[in-house]
């Protein structure tokens, strides 16, 4: 059993953001996000996402990582590179949800923790 995670500090100009989507409060995750990254000049210069709850064991997306390093650190850009490589993720149903509807979720978490890192970034997000 899982009872915490220890991260450490991240500095300028390193970013990190978390999200966790549930029904309620207390409730098991649907999808949980983590990304580290580095915004250089406008761009994602690297980065780290990792994934919990709608995929069969958390882990770090390195297909969808490989995606995401390079592009703009624009909203625009961040979902369209999540959207394409969301696919190279092994979604699941989750407490009645279905796989199809926890990959967009998926998706949509995903992109949302990667936006919300370029905005913490020093450059961030445009």
């Amino acid at each position: 059993l899982l009872t915490g995670i220890r991260v450490p500090r991240v500095d300028p100009p390193a970013a990190f953001a978390y999200a966790k989507q549930t029904r309620t409060g207390a409730d098991f995750s649907q999808m949980t996000a983590a990304c580290v990254l580095t915004v250089a000049e406008g761009k994602i210069e690297s980065v780290k996402l990792a994934a919990g709850g709608g995929i069969p064991m958390p882990k770090r997306l390195v297909d969808v990582e490989a995606s995401l390093t390079g592009i703009r650190a624009g909203e625009k850009a961040v979902r369209e590179a999540v959207e394409a490589s969301a696919s190279t993720v092994s979604f699941r149903s989750v407490e009645g949800f279905s796989a199809e509807y926890i990959a967009r979720l998926g998706a949509v978490i995903l992109g949302d923790v990667v936006i919300a890192a370029c905005t913490a970034s020093k450059g961030g997000a445009e």
